[in-house]
C-alpha cells in the first residue's frame, strides 16, 4: 500500500522525540556535571525502551561540556551498533543548509530576494504548469508562502513504492505537483510545502553551474567541517542507520530506508552524524563561518504570515531562550536539531523508528 501524503511529509512537527530533545537544557540546569550526565542518560534510555526504537542517537553539546549517547542497532540485519559515527538521514532538518546556500548566493548577486522563480527553473518539465510558480519569488519559496501545491503527494509516494531502487531528481519529482490547485495566493499565507524546497535545491545547482552535491560541499560541508555528511547515500553503505515501519501495514516492521537515500532533492538531501550536525550549527550560529551577520538575521527573522518560522530556520522560546531548530521526518526516521542562542548549545537527536505524532 503506498504511503499518504501526510506519511510522506517531511513538515516539521510536534513529537514525543521533540519534547525529549527541548527538554534537555531544563535537564541540565543547575545540575552537578556527573549528576547530569547520569540523569540524561537515564532519560535518554528510558525513552529509546519507551518507544522501542531500534537505534537512536542523541548530542547535547555547550561551554558546560559534550555528550553523545547512542542505543540500539543500525541494522537490524546485521546487528550492527548505532555508534557516534552512524549515518542518519535527517530529512527536513536538511532544508537548513538549503536556505543558507541559497541566502549565500543572494549575497554574492546571483538572484535577490525579490527574484522570480520561474526564470530559475524554466527548464524544468512541468515547471510552467507547477500553480503559482510565475507569481512567486525565492523569499516565497524560503518561508514557505508560494501557495506552491505538494509534490510529496500520495502519486509519488505509488511511484516510490513502485520503484524502490530509482534516484530521484528535481525533473522527476517536480511533475507531481503539476496540474494541481495552488495552496493559496502568493504570500498570503504560510504553508509547508516541500515542492518550495525541491525549487529551491535546483536553482542553487544551476547558479553554481554543477550538482546539489557540488553546492553542498564546497559552500557548506568544507567550510563547516562536516566529513561524514552526503548528498543521498549508497545503501550499501555500512555506516548508515536503517530506518522501520509497518509499510504496509501488516504487523511486521520491513526496512523502508531507501526512500531517505534515493530522494536527495532540495527538501530533504542529506545523511550525516550527530557530530557532523553539531558542526554545522556551530558554524553558522555561533562562528559565523557560513552567512554575514546580517544575513544570519534575516534568517532568523520571523515571517510575517508565520512567527514560528524564518527562511528554513523554526524560532521557539522557552525558559531557556530562544531556539532555532528544525525538525525532519519521514516514514522510519525523525531528526531534531536545535540551537539555544543564549547559552551557544546545540543539540542533534536522531533515530530509525516510525513514532506516532503527538
Amino acid at each position: 500500500m503506498g504511503i499518504s501524503s501526510a506519511t510522506m511529509s517531511a513538515h516539521p512537527v510536534v513529537t514525543s522525540a521533540r519534547a525529549v530533545m527541548l527538554a534537555i537544557p531544563v535537564l541540565l540546569a543547575g545540575i552537578a556535571p556527573g549528576q547530569c550526565a547520569d540523569r540524561l542518560e537515564t532519560m535518554f534510555k528510558r525513552y529509546v525502551a519507551k518507544e522501542q526504537l531500534p537505534g537512536a542517537v542523541l548530542l547535547v553539546s555547550g561551554p558546560a561540556g559534550r555528550r553523545v549517547l547512542v542505543a540500539g542497532v543500525a541494522n537490524r540485519e546485521t546487528g550492527a551498533p548505532v555508534t557516534p559515527e552512524t549515518r542518519f538521514y535527517v530529512a527536513s532538518v536538511g532544508k537548513m543548509p538549503i536556505a543558507v546556500m541559497a541566502l549565500q548566493q543572494i549575497e554574492e548577486s546571483r538572484y535577490r530576494l525579490d527574484s522570480p522563480v520561474a526564470p530559475l527553473v524554466s527548464d524544468l518539465p512541468g515547471a510552467e504548469r507547477i500553480a503559482n510558480v510565475k507569481q512567486a519569488t525565492v523569499s516565497n519559496l524560503l518561508n514557505h508562502t508560494s501557495g506552491i501545491p505538494e509534490y510529496f503527494n500520495d502519486s509519488f509516494s505509488e511511484a516510490a513504492d513502485n520503484a524502490p531502487n530509482r534516484v530521484w531528481s528535481p525533473k522527476d519529482a517536480l511533475p507531481f505537483a503539476a496540474g494541481l490547485p495552488a495552496t493559496g495566493r502568493v504570500g498570503a499565507k504560510y504553508l509547508y510545502t516541500n515542492t518550495n524546497y525541491l525549487l529551491l535545491g535546483d536553482l542553487i545547482a544551476k547558479a553554481d553551474g554543477g550538482t546539489l552535491a557540488d553546492s553542498f560541499l564546497r559552500r557548506i560541508f568544507r567550510r563547516a567541517g562536516m566529513t561524514s555528511t552526503t548528498v543521498g547515500a549508497s545503501p550499501a553503505d555500512p555506516s548508515l542507520a536503517h530506518a522501520y515501519a509497518d509499510h504496509n501495514e501488516t504487523g511486521e516492521l520491513e526496512d523502508v530506508s531507501r526512500l531517505g537515500w534515493l530522494v536527495p532533492l532540495g527538501d530533504g538531501p542529506i545523511t550525516t552524524t550527530a557530530a557532523d550536525m553539531e558542526r554545522f550549527l556551530f558554524a553558522l550560529f555561533r562562528d559565523g563561518a557560513l552567512l554575514s551577520p546580517a544575513m544570519l538575521e534575516r534568517m532568523k527573522t520571523p515571517t510575517p504570515q508565520e512567527e514560528t518560522y524564518g527562511y528554513g530556520l523554526s524560532l521557539y522560546e522557552d525558559e531557556n531562550g530562544h531556539c532555532l531548530y528544525h525538525s525532519g521526518y519521514i516514514e522510519g526516521f525523525n531528526a531534531q536539531v536545535a540551537y539555544y542562542v543564549e547559552q551557544k548549545r546545540p543539540v542533534a537527536a536522531t533515530r530509525g523508528l516510525e513514532l506516532a505524532l503527538k
